[in-house]
């Protein structure tokens, strides 16, 4: 979990980097959107619950 802890953030800009970069993000969908922005949400929660 450490390299969680050290590096979500950075995860999350590379994870959005890549849709774009990748011209995917114009093609999700609302709920999509909705649905990974709760999977950070979980991540960062239990980072810091680790922490």
């Amino acid at each position: 979990m450490n390299f969680l802890n050290s590096n979500s953030s950075s995860l999350r800009m590379n994870y959005l980097d890549f849709f774009v970069k990748q011209k995917v993000w114009d093609n999700l969908s609302v709920e999509r959107i909705k649905k990974i922005n709760e999977y950070f949400k979980k991540l960062n929660n239990v980072s810091s619950i680790n922490k």
